[in-house]
């Protein structure tokens, strides 16, 4: 493995309480398929410019949240709008403002004019921002949701279900540990170097 100036290798180490094999040579001759003991589940990694689990994504039929807040008796619009203010368009109000996505091109990072629904105008919000950090834990330590649930006559299906347990760990505080470094942005100019790797830390770590 390339060597690293960030400290992932020996954070993961302290966390496992074990020592990585890092020789690539002896990956490749003992370590060339693995199997996890829970295989995590698919999901949708909830994204900001389509206001996070307020998202209506089976057609004529409202978003996780809003389901949510009819089963339990809860103000949709007051639910939905806290929703938003923690993970999905209004989460990003300082963002650039924007009424089409041309607004945001010269930002340069992939930013898509994000409105909640019913708005004219919104908020620059980059493509891959979402809650992909609370899936991924969701996804490896709860179990899958298998079937619909109907809770005082509302339907939840398992998409919902997915969406509802991943907005649970959205700030869960639950032990982790982060390694990579984020890139964030811009994309262009793609520089590398002459074997065709990038050239900023943040884009060839170990994420990468």
């Amino acid at each position: 493995m390339e060597d690293s100036t960030s400290s992932d290798i020996q954070d993961l180490e302290t966390y496992f309480g074990s020592k990585m094999e890092v020789n690539f040579q002896t990956l490749k001759e003992k370590y060339m398929s693995g199997q996890a003991p829970a295989t995590p589940w698919a999901s949708s990694y909830w994204p900001s410019f389509q206001d996070g689990i307020n998202h209506a994504w089976k057609n004529g039929e409202p978003g996780p949240s809003e389901k949510y807040a009819k089963a339990y008796g809860l103000d949709v619009t007051d639910f939905k709008n806290k929703i938003s203010a923690s993970s999905g368009v209004d989460a990003h109000s300082d963002n650039r403002e924007c009424t089409a996505s041309s607004d945001c091109k010269s930002l340069n990072d992939g930013s898509i004019c994000a409105k909640r629904d019913g708005s004219s105008t919104g908020y620059c919000i980059p493509g891959w921002f979402g809650i992909c950090h609370a899936w991924a834990p969701a996804a490896i330590l709860e179990p899958e949701p298998q079937c619909d649930v109907t809770k005082n006559g509302v339907t939840f299906h398992v998409m919902d279900i997915k969406g509802l347990v991943t907005s649970i760990y959205d700030g869960a505080a639950i032990e982790t540990v982060f390694t990579g470094a984020r890139f964030n942005g811009p994309d262009t100019p793609a520089n590398k170097d002459q074997y065709g790797r990038f050239t900023d830390a943040a884009r060839r770590d170990l994420g990468a």
